[in-house]
């Protein structure tokens, strides 16, 4: 059963916009040992996207991700070496977040 006063705080939270919902959990569950991360990824290398040129999507690395490069993460971020990482926002697109190339 969810605490009332968790369910209150976190809809609070979410509604002024202070933080992410994953970081109002993170928040909320950390003194309990327990870590929330998010990860954010751009284009993956899959039979849906092969035909997508990473060139039209201005990706500033120039190809899109291989799926073992977000499971590599996500399995670092289950490991005991984050083991100090909550309330994070992990990004995995390439460059992409950061503008587009000027080349």
């Amino acid at each position: 059963m969810i605490d009332r006063k968790f369910t209150f705080d976190l809809m609070r939270t979410v509604l002024k916009r202070r933080m992410s919902t994953w970081q109002s959990v993170a928040l909320e569950v950390a003194h309990i040992g327990i870590r929330v991360n998010s990860i954010h990824r751009g284009l993956i290398d899959t039979n849906m996207t092969r035909n997508v040129q990473p060139e039209m999507l201005q990706i500033p690395m120039g190809r899109s991700a291989k799926p073992d490069e977000v499971a590599k993460m996500m399995l670092f971020l289950a490991s005991d070496e984050a083991s100090y990482s909550t309330g994070a926002e992990f990004v995995i697109a390439g460059g992409s977040t950061m503008g587009v190339p000027r080349h």
